[in-house]
């Protein structure tokens, strides 16, 4: 059917020939006429593999090669691409047009099916973009507890969500398509690794860690669909690397769902955590020998590790868990006992060896931290044990070394975020992670195995695969895609962990328990070595600001925010914009470690200040903020136009930043303060509204300033926030005569205040805001929880 066709090509081949030869010079025409007179063999080699060979001659158009195919093949020319050098080849011109004078034509058939190449091509998408999924997260899940871009928390939250929903849905759709691919059980399996979700972001919030069981149940279903996806397509080229995947797929996703489960308020957490309330209830007897006032860390038995791994009895009548004291379990008293070299002191001003120790205190801290979060209460004498430790301890060198207290804590926090929201936890529970090697191991061995056969791979007849006009086929440059994109998910977690605050803890255990480790120079060098890098810092550092007076005429974008779109995201309110983070200045914690210190760690609702009468003794704590930040404002405008230079005193700077600190709590962390969080955004709202009324159509500071002056001084009472923190600022600017003095009032105001705030009992509140760059009130909380400072004092005078 095809001679008439093939006549009229050869017709043409010899007069294209002719003209040829008529330009070359005479070499390249004998080279000519001896293909024409002789022929040449050409390979041709087809996407599955299968190689044949086929006579031409030089003059042969392409179609002419393509006849020659069909008759081998018995695929249509019309059908068929012929790749020759990367190059595809076009039927109107002759084989020597593109100086071929034998070698190899990769030919390539034209792709049937058209739903079923759309489906393979959606599959490849879909398997290619859940390991880059995967990558983000890894890379920058860590961030979400320094920084507070809401941008970031939103790209990490759709690449969380997607991530488990790709891998389910792709599994999905590799069982209910109509063809085949020999690749779908290795890619079903590659997916499942990541199932297993990333060790540095295990969950998005702490709700994510109740719902463990919904996860034991999707991971077992999916085991079913890689299963079956094994018994569809039995390749024993892959059988090995298949088993080795699944073996690291078992560990990994046990991982996670252990992880779930210690983390939930209803399963593990309070399981994990009674030893540790239990153990606080008998720990004063370890330290019988040592006398009632010593005040030295030898007092303190504080679990650091050893609970999970030692013999745990129970004791009647009260059935108390009892820890049996071996010399496995490691407390404080012990690292501070040890002898070993590693913990002498060589630097007075910032000693190393400190810093090791109190890396093992903030993780002991951390532990009973876990009993608040469980609901345990520690006995009494534990308390007054515990803010002896504050007072004397943490608190007794804040003239040398300020920094202390807040790095125990941030660092206990730390551990805390990961206890929540990474696979830390259960990754170290029983020591250092050594079988992370063995998995690293596993995933280098599978993979070494898969890229060797790939090289060889040949898609059996009838399965369907994507070519390219290299030749190869998409398939294998998407599985080794994949397949790199793990490995170097996997190394990157590795370090990760390596440099890790739970592995310095993990260390510093090991040298105390081990003697032939202490003097031991080469192993003190490597503890020195990991211990004394950070690969981040342990939360944002900064303070949200908010000012009343600034932002009350914000309105949001109605475009953005609108009834339809509050269906699913948080409308922000009229007047709620965040004016710019400020970095937490030192003076600020000076201010309030040194208050601290001379209330003996006690927080109460009055202030020995002359000031706090102005607050108004009927207001909540909320109208109590609010009042004082729109007179703290209007100090601050009055003297910012008098002397620009006070912006630099230490006083100025403390009150102002926590001042709109406070007002930011008010506007956007109403769950930090302690009162009713929607009552704080009711009366937030109101107060907005009553500025709106009050200073309408003022646009620039200082003639706010000039209307709430105004304001001040009618008759009549101060029924709104507004006209009392008017009366309250022009009360501050006339009654200070020297404004340093009334900068200095005013922050001691602010730093006691901040303490208040701080005894806020919603500690889920503070533990969901560990992801989302952290709040310094967060810090505050947790150093008086140590005090047991939590519940202010109300034998003083109210607000």
């Amino acid at each position: 059917m095809f001679s008439g066709q093939n006549t009229c090509i050869r017709l043409r081949s010899i007069n294209i020939c002719i003209e040829s030869c008529l330009a070359w010079s005479s070499t390249s025409v004998l080279h000519l006429l001896l293909h024409l007179c002789e022929g040449m063999k050409i390979t041709i080699h087809s996407l599955t593999g299968k190689k044949f060979t086929v006579e031409a001659r030089i003059n042969n158009f392409i179609g002419d090669v393509k006849l020659m195919i069909y008759e081998e093949e018995r695929i249509p020319p019309w059908e068929m691409r012929l790749v020759y050098l990367g190059k595809q080849l076009e039927d109107c011109r002759t084989l020597a047009d593109y100086g071929i004078y034998g070698g190899v034509i990769r030919y390539i058939p034209r792709l049937r099916g058209g739903a079923d190449v759309v489906e393979l091509a959606k599959i490849e998408t879909y398997v290619l973009l859940a390991p880059l999924l995967q990558a983000f997260l890894v890379l920058f899940g860590s961030f979400r507890r320094r920084c507070h871009n809401w941008k970031l928390q939103l790209c990490l939250w759709i690449a969380y969500v997607l991530s488990t929903y790709l891998i389910s849905y792709t599994t999905d759709m590799m069982l209910s398509v109509s063809f085949r691919n020999g690749l779908f059980p290795l890619w079903g399996a590659l997916l499942f690794i990541m199932l297993g979700g990333a060790d540095s972001m295990s969950a998005y919030n702490i709700d994510d860690n109740e719902s463990g069981k919904i996860y034991n149940l999707d991971i077992l279903l999916g085991l079913f669909s890689v299963i079956w996806l094994l018994a569809m397509y039995k390749n024993e080229m892959l059988k090995l690397p298949l088993c080795l995947f699944l073996l690291l797929i078992g560990i990994k996703c046990w991982e996670r769902a252990q992880t779930f489960m210690s983390a939930s308020k209803r399963y593990g957490l309070a399981k994990n955590t009674k030893v540790i309330a239990d153990f606080m209830k008998y720990e004063h007897e370890l330290s019988s020998h040592v006398a009632e006032n010593d005040i030295s860390m030898a007092r303190y038995n504080y679990l650091v590790r050893g609970e999970d791994t030692e013999r745990v009895t129970v004791v009647p009548p009260r059935y108390e868990k009892r820890l049996e004291i071996t010399d496995k379990v490691v407390t404080i008293s012990k690292i501070w006992q040890c002898q070993g070299s590693l913990f002498h002191r060589d630097n007075a001003q910032r000693d190393p060896a400190e810093l090791l120790k109190d890396i093992c205190l903030s993780f002991a801290l951390f532990k009973l931290l876990c009993c608040r979060f469980a609901g345990y209460d520690l006995p009494e004498y534990s308390e007054e044990k515990s803010y002896r430790l504050i007072r004397f301890g943490l608190l007794s060198g804040i003239r040398t070394d300020y920094e202390r207290p807040f790095r125990v804590i941030e660092v206990e926090l730390a551990f805390l975020h990961d206890f929540f929201y990474t696979k830390y936890p259960t990754i170290f529970r029983r020591g250092l992670p050594y079988y992370k090697t063995f998995e690293i191991i596993i995933l280098i061995a599978a993979s070494l195995i898969v890229i060797s056969n790939l090289k060889s791979y040949q898609p059996p007849d009838g399965y369907l695969s994507l070519p390219t006009v290299f030749g190869q086929t998409i398939d294998i440059l998407v599985t080794f895609t994949v397949i790199v994109v793990i490995s170097f998910i996997q190394t990157v977690e590795l370090v990760f962990i390596l440099f890790s605050d739970w592995t310095k803890v993990m260390l510093v255990c090991d040298y105390v328990q081990n003697p032939k480790w202490q003097n031991n120079k080469f192993i003190e060098r490597v503890i020195k070595y990991i211990c004394n890098r950070r690969l981040s810092k342990p939360w944002e550092r900064m303070l949200g600001q908010y000012s009343l007076l600034e932002s009350f005429d914000h309105d949001p974008n109605n475009f953005m925010y609108n009834f339809f779109t509050a269906a699913f995201i948080d409308i922000p309110r009229k007047g709620q914009i965040e004016s710019d983070r400020i970095k937490l200045p030192d003076e600020v914690k000076r201010h309030i470690l040194r208050s601290l210190a001379l209330s003996r760690c006690k927080v109460s609702d009055g202030f020995m200040s002359s000031l706090g009468q102005h607050g108004g003794s009927d207001f909540s704590l909320v109208h109590d903020i609010l009042v004082w930040h729109i007179a703290t404002s209007l100090c601050e405008i009055e003297s910012l136009k008098s002397d620009w230079r006070i912006g630099r005193e230490a006083d100025f700077l403390v009150a102002t930043s926590l001042s709109k600190y406070r007002a930011y709590l008010v506007a956007f962390c109403p769950r930090l303060i302690p009162n009713h969080a929607y009552s704080t955004e009711f009366v937030f709202d109101q107060v907005v509204c009553e500025a709106r009324d009050i200073l309408r159509g003022r646009k620039s500071l200082s003639s706010r300033y000039r209307g709430m002056m105004r304001l001040a001084a009618r008759g009549g009472q101060g029924e709104t926030i507004m006209r009392k923190g008017a009366l309250l600022g022009k009360h501050l600017i006339e009654s200070f005569e020297q404004e340093w003095r009334r900068w200095e009032a005013l922050a001691e105001v602010w730093t006691k205040k901040i303490l208040l705030v701080a005894t806020s009992d919603d500690e889920t509140a503070h533990a969901e805001h560990l992801a989302k760059g952290g709040e310094f009130v967060t810090h505050l909380w947790a150093l008086l929880y140590h005090a047991s400072a939590t519940k202010p004092d109300k034998a003083t005078s109210n607000l």
